[in-house]
């Protein structure tokens, strides 16, 4: 069971070269199932972590090693809401812009508690046929007011959404950070198409994406105000999607839920 499946579109709308659209979870254990399954093994970098793994363990050859190696795997830390949130938003869009992610942002940490700068989201998408590069911002909130305060204002997702369209800096950045983590099929093939696309372009052909992780009641004044804003400051063709996933479960009780615990 996918996000799309899972949820119901409680509002869309559009206009011009962006769209709004709110996602409800339709209950509280298709929001665990989900958790459990598709969120924990973005969240996890299974497809990382278990090679990394099993190439330790080969290497663990004495009891010394075995006892070592048995200190590091146990001392995972538990994610961060906002953790989590970026890890739902990742597999919503993976579905709805069939977007795909080259790398996951875990791996570039180099503490516990690192908190990664720049874009959240950083990937790709296809659009009639063409590659386009993906760059979004995810925030998890838990604020009943409508625009919640995480959207608006100089640390919200929309000014940061415009700082990556404004600035060439951040730009080069996101073009960078991704060429040295696309080195092999498909994705090296993917950044050269997304890049000549970019450029040929004169930089407008990039897909913003904003995401609301909630836990409030859906209302499509989250999104729509803003989105309104946007399409009066971005040009063909540039698309903005604006997302919103209402959770029915407090962000506090995710980490349990997704490490097996019995959150009620």
């Amino acid at each position: 069971m996918g996000f799309v499946t899972a949820s119901e579109i409680v509002f869309y709308g559009s206009q011009e070269r962006v769209t709004w659209s709110g996602y409800k979870l339709k209950t509280v254990d298709a929001f665990d199932a989900l958790l459990k399954g598709t969120v924990s093994r973005r969240i996890f970098d299974v497809d990382h972590s278990a090679p990394f793994q099993e190439e330790l363990e080969a290497l663990a050859t004495t009891e010394m090693a075995s006892d070592a190696l048995g200190r590091i795997l146990g001392a995972d830390v538990a994610p961060r809401d906002w953790e989590i949130g970026e890890a739902i938003a990742e597999c919503l869009l993976a579905e709805i812009l069939d977007a795909e992610w080259p790398w996951n942002m875990e791996r570039d940490k180099r503490t516990p508690r690192a908190n990664l700068q720049g874009a959240d989201l950083v990937g790709f998408c296809k659009i009639e046929g063409r590659v386009w590069l993906l760059v979004g911002e995810v925030k998890t909130s838990s604020d009943a007011r409508t625009p919640p305060q995480v959207m608006t204002g100089r640390t919200g997702a929309i000014h940061q959404l415009e700082q990556i369209l404004a600035n060439p800096a951040i730009q080069r950045s996101l073009l960078s950070w991704l060429f040295a983590r696309c080195k092999t099929a498909p994705f090296a093939d993917y950044w050269r198409a997304a890049a000549r696309t970019f450029l040929e372009t004169d930089g407008k052909a990039l897909v913003l994406a904003g995401v609301l992780v909630l836990t409030t009641q859906p209302t499509e004044a989250d999104l729509s105000g803003r989105g309104r804003h946007l399409c009066g400051v971005t040009v063909d063709p540039t698309k903005v999607h604006l997302s919103a996933i209402y959770i029915p479960r407090a962000s506090s009780e995710w980490g349990v839920v997704l490490n097996g615990g019995g959150a009620q």
